[in-house]
């Protein structure tokens, strides 16, 4: 399946592939308030997921509604690390934010009162994100 292919409200509701750098396929699974991605194929494993927390009401960026991502993890099948680098979460935020801004907090190595707390590759990620006007800082 190409993702051109598919339309944004397929997307949102759960279902899409997405092609890494290398070409292996993962299907991207919407559920509420998390992204997960999966390995295509007969053996159905979790690479991992992106978790958000909706806001309504006004940021400092004069949006009404946003998503705030409160937690990351993307390194694969048992920690494997074997998807990392291919533009997996980049993905993730690009549909997510297609309709609703997404939104990180500035890394501070705490845990915040709303749940937000990125580690490891994380903190660079949301950098990466928000220079290249894909999510915005919030508080």
């Amino acid at each position: 399946m190409n993702i051109a292919d598919t339309d944004a409200e397929q997307i949102i509701c759960g279902y899409g592939y997405y092609y890494c750098k290398d070409r292996r396929a993962v299907e991207l699974e919407w559920d509420s308030d998390k992204m997960t991605a999966w390995t295509a194929g007969e053996t159905r494993e979790e690479i991992g997921r992106i978790t958000f927390l909706y806001i309504e009401g006004a940021s400092e960026n004069g949006d009404d509604e946003y998503y705030l991502v409160t937690n990351m993890h993307l390194e694969g099948p048992n920690d494997s690390r074997d998807y990392t680098g291919q533009g997996i979460g980049r993905e993730i935020i690009k549909r997510v934010g297609a309709n609703t801004p997404i939104v990180f907090t500035p890394d501070d190595g705490n845990l915040r009162e709303d749940g937000s707390h990125l580690t490891e590759m994380g903190p660079e990620f949301a950098k990466r994100m928000v220079s290249e006007g894909l999510a915005s800082w919030g508080y």
